[in-house]
């Protein structure tokens, strides 16, 4: 009996240290991301104007759609779960962009206790903590974490799936284990969808290397149904318009163009290289290329000397990873496209299981000495000397995409009006006004109880955002709007976005 008090005993004083470390974690990650937030400097682009005006519209009018926002590639559309996903968060904030980023956090959030429990599962609480004090200090997934956009809810996706490949090894219920792998596969491919396509294939590639023979069984068909569980919406929008996208895909373009070019591989592959190691260095050594260099030849020397220090479930967990970076860096090597950052959106998680495991093998290995390493890794990852500057320190102005700036464009459009009907036109670099749409829409509408007028009014508006190194674009859009009413008054609001009061 005394021996099992004792062990009780054990366990708890064990499970206190663990939660307190957790709780410390998740505050300072907080922390790290809520600052934005509060004071409304997150991004407000084309996209997240376009995304909520159209999670406005099923809110108020009920118009489910089928498909979601343009992917970049001439006629493909994302699924529309992105929508879905962000319409509980626009009723409960009531439309509040400040309210929809916090929900971004909250993911952010979810990732770092996400990550915990992964590291646990794979190789116990240590590396737990390990995994959730990266993900969490990591200046790149803070950055995921306070702005709207559909590949930022990646990362904490593609933990979700190693998650459910650990789980595989030990469950019976492997049907139910495929099928939440097909659904995430589905939601990962709809957040960014050539990151999707190509993880979704590195998890293939791994799951036969792992099972073999015994993959091809009744159960394995749940990752299929919950993949057709996702496209579902797109496939009833092909059918109901005659396979548009499909047909879009498939034509020959006149110019010859394609998505994939065997041609230029080899030429690519030291781009490609270079693109995933200049992320490893922004994700985990301070954006310094050097660093990244040496931190990852340590973590190579100490992964492959200390392997046997590793459990399987750790070792899987790393070979997963290495096969993912081989697929993204030979897949992106034959894509036709430049690869833009949201591309590898869900790789720092990748990193962060490299550089979590070898710091956890020398925490084993040097016990107080591995732990010094660790806790001092972690204070220069969040840098708090840099933090305290930046918090002492006037809030950042920011451009014409930030939130609070379009905001107060908006509040001296009613103040100035002061009630009279107003027409307004914008000149944004992306052509399409969408940010001001919405804020029109929601914030104008609840704070002064009106839109824009629909009929040409004596008064407009006219807002011009700076167009950094396209100037020309700029006077040539006003040059054609020069007969366009008297100018009264010019006002400039912070970002450098101009406001032309106008009259007929």
């Amino acid at each position: 009996m005394n021996k099992l008090k004792k062990k009780i005993k054990k366990i708890s004083k064990e499970n206190i240290g663990t939660f307190f470390a957790l709780f410390v974690v998740i505050c300072v990650g907080v922390y790290l991301r809520i600052g934005s937030i509060l004071s409304n400097s997150f991004a407000f682009t084309y996209d997240v104007g376009r995304d909520l005006l159209q999670v406005q519209d099923i809110v108020a009018n009920g118009n489910i759609p089928l498909i979601g926002q343009t992917t970049g590639l001439g006629g493909l559309f994302y699924g529309p779960w992105w929508y879905y996903i962000l319409t509980p968060a626009f009723v409960i904030s009531q439309g509040n962009p400040q309210g929809i980023v916090f929900f971004m956090m909250i993911v952010g959030v979810a990732t770092i206790l996400a990550s915990y429990y992964l590291g646990k599962v794979a190789n116990g609480r240590m590396l737990g903590v390990i995994f959730a004090s990266l993900v969490s200090f990591s200046p790149v997934m803070i950055g995921y974490s306070n702005q709207i956009w559909n590949p930022n809810i990646a990362p904490f996706l593609s933990v979700c799936v190693f998650i459910v490949i650990e789980k595989l090894t030990t469950s019976k219920k492997r049907f139910l284990l495929f099928l939440v792998l097909g659904v995430l596969s589905g939601l990962i491919i709809d957040s960014e969808i050539l990151f999707g396509v190509l993880f979704t294939l590195a998890i293939f590639i791994g799951l036969l290397f792992q099972y073999k023979k015994s993959l091809f069984k009744p159960s394995f068909l749940g990752i299929f149904i919950g993949l057709f569980v996702i496209f579902l919406p797109r496939i009833v929008f092909e059918i109901r318009h005659s396979f548009i996208m499909s047909k879009t895909i498939l034509t020959p373009k006149e110019n010859g163009e394609g998505l994939i070019s065997l041609s230029t591989f080899f030429i690519e592959i030291p781009n490609r290289l270079t693109t995933v190691f200049n992320q490893f260095s922004e994700t985990l050594a301070f954006n310094n290329p050097i660093l990244g260099g040496i931190f990852l030849g340590i973590s190579i020397v100490v992964l492959v000397w200390n392997r046997k220090n590793l459990s399987s479930n750790s070792r899987r967990l790393l070979a997963y990873g290495l096969i993912i970076i081989l697929v993204f860096i030979f897949g992106t090597s034959i894509f036709d496209r430049a690869i833009w950052g949201h591309y590898v959106v869900g790789l720092p998680v990748i990193y962060i299981f490299f550089i979590g495991s070898s710091l956890f093998v020398l925490a084993q290995k040097y016990k107080y000495l591995g732990l010094v390493v660790f806790v001092f890794y972690m204070i220069c990852l969040i840098n708090p000397i840099q933090e305290f500057r930046s918090a002492s320190s006037p809030i950042w102005e920011g451009d014409a995409a930030v939130y609070r700036n379009q905001v107060q464009v908006i509040d001296y459009i009613y103040k100035d009006a002061d009630g009279r009907g107003f027409n307004y036109i914008a000149y944004t670099p992306a052509v399409h006004d969408f940010p001001y749409q919405y804020l029109f829409s929601w914030y104008g509408k609840k704070h002064y109880g009106f839109n824009p007028s629909e009929k040409t009014e004596n008064l407009f508006y006219v807002i011009i955002e700076p167009d950094p190194g396209y100037e020309g674009r700029v006077r040539d859009w006003l040059k054609v709007r020069e007969g366009d009413g008297k100018i009264e008054n010019e006002q400039l609001v912070k970002g450098g976005i101009v406001v032309q009061k106008r009259t007929r």
